[in-house]
């Protein structure tokens, strides 16, 4: 945190025996080992502010209003409320706590509720920062995992790795931004928690241009790659778009099929035998209309779900077809999958769109990307996968590039100009600390973006 030279209520010595107090006694009954001290705010000082919370802001002019609130009734909690003083306030509250270990596990929980602000997105921000053991910056990240069904009151709750060097933990309560409103916030703990399971993940992609005529034996042809991927312990396969109408002669329309239809049970059978996840594009005939589609199926061979091409070009169009207008994220036990298809990833939005929800993993059956003699695909395809941290599977007829890249835009798989599978082993709970620009310290991007994205200042982009 920078330097503080706002509002601030308390010394350095008296907040370490406040902390020290709380680790020793345990202070909220709620949740065992909470290393905070005051976490409901309903113990105020003669200044009228939470015990164990220190306010702050960089600057006395952009110093939110600091108010606890006492309960209205039997049973209730304390909260307490940051307004905005109409200055793009910026502060809060800090606790910084000691008997941090290195390398745990921490849960950090709170919940909060915004009033009157346009966009809590951009002004709710609650941040847990690592120090060592003089106090100085190591790593800071975002906390903001919200939970479901919590009425007015939304519920966060995050869990983070402690640095090695880790010795203290600050939480910070801040209003970020805000021209009006207030947010509150209560019950707040950090503890202790256990770490969350490895996932490691065997990633497949394929590049293959089949050489049956017709759909049903570029089924069977399609059917013998994905056995390859299996043979190979693959998690998760990604084939390319039109599978079963490419090289066949015949048209879109000529080829479609139904979802649940003869592609998704031919290659169910090779998922369930594999216990692998499928990823394909197919021409799909539902509702009267005809899609261009990419199903996923399970490991037991059922189909998850599809997603429909929302980016369509102007051939597309002319042949028929319908572009969706959603973008499902699909929450396996490998993690979160995204689809796209070939077009789409030529605009960013797509790939954020299902970031946004959570995706982890981005699969793209793609046709081909021939812009500037080719020397874009890769290229494009790295950004997709670095802006926003997923790991990105790609599958393409031309060039014959199917890739493999992990969130730090590493290539990890290539078919370099040949037919084949590619297999790569990777794990998805993998960090990749970089430097944060506004702290000084570390931080991880698959974080950092979620939460400093601007969403209020993007309606240009809908239009």
């Amino acid at each position: 945190m920078p330097t503080k030279s706002g509002t601030s209520w308390s010394g350095v010595a008296s907040l370490v025996a406040f902390c020290a107090a709380c680790v020793a006694q345990g202070s909220d009954r709620t949740v065992p080992g909470n290393l905070l001290h005051n976490p409901d705010f309903g113990e105020a000082s003669v200044s009228r502010l939470p015990t164990g919370w220190e306010a702050w802001s960089p600057r006395p002019d952009l110093a939110p209003r600091i108010a606890v609130l006492r309960p209205a009734g039997k049973g209730q909690a304390s909260a307490v409320r940051l307004a905005s003083t109409g200055h793009k306030t910026f502060g809060g509250l800090l606790q910084t706590v000691n008997g941090v270990a290195g390398n745990q596990w921490y849960e950090l929980r709170y919940r909060y509720r915004a009033e009157g602000i346009e966009c809590p997105h951009d002004a709710v921000t609650v941040c847990l920062a690592w120090l060592d053991a003089d106090g100085q910056l190591i790593e800071k990240q975002f906390v903001f995992e919200e939970e479901p069904g919590e009425g007015d009151w939304v519920l966060v709750v995050g869990k983070r790795q402690a640095p090695e060097r880790a010795r203290q933990a600050r939480v910070e309560l801040l209003l970020r931004g805000a021209s009006g409103g207030s947010v509150s916030f209560g019950q707040a703990s950090l503890a202790a928690t256990t770490p969350p399971a490895p996932r490691v993940a065997r990633l497949a992609t394929v590049c293959f241009v089949p050489s049956g005529h017709t759909p049903d034996e570029n089924r069977r042809l399609w059917a013998e790659q994905c056995e390859a991927a299996g043979q190979q312990g693959a998690d998760l396969v990604c084939l390319s778009e039109g599978i079963a109408m490419v090289g066949t002669g015949l048209s879109s329309y000529d080829s479609r099929e139904t979802v649940p239809g003869p592609t998704t049970r031919v290659l169910g059978e090779v998922a369930r035998r594999h216990r692998m996840y499928i990823v394909a594009g197919v021409y799909e005939w539902a509702e009267g209309a005809l899609w261009n589609t990419a199903v996923l199926i399970g490991r037991d061979g059922e189909l998850v779900g599809r997603y429909r091409k929302t980016h369509l070009p102007e051939a597309e169009y002319v042949w028929g077809i319908t572009p969706g207008t959603e973008y499902p994220v699909f929450e396996t036990d490998l993690g979160k999958i995204g689809l796209e298809i070939c077009y789409d990833t030529f605009f960013p939005e797509c790939a954020r769109s299902l970031a946004v929800k959570g995706a982890e993993i981005i699969c793209l059956p793609i046709w081909g990307d021939g812009r500037e003699e080719n020397t874009c695909w890769d290229v494009v395809s790295r950004a997709r996968a670095i802006d926003n941290a997923v790991y990105f599977v790609a599958s393409i007829y031309s060039p014959k590039r199917s890739l493999i890249i992990d969130p730090w835009g590493h290539v990890l798989a290539d078919t370099a100009g040949e037919e084949g599978v590619r297999v790569v082993e990777v794990d998805l709970n993998k960090r990749s600390l970089t430097p944060w620009l506004s702290v000084g310290g570390d931080g991880e991007w698959r974080t950092l973006w979620q939460k400093e994205r601007r969403p209020s200042t993007y309606q240009g982009l809908a239009r």
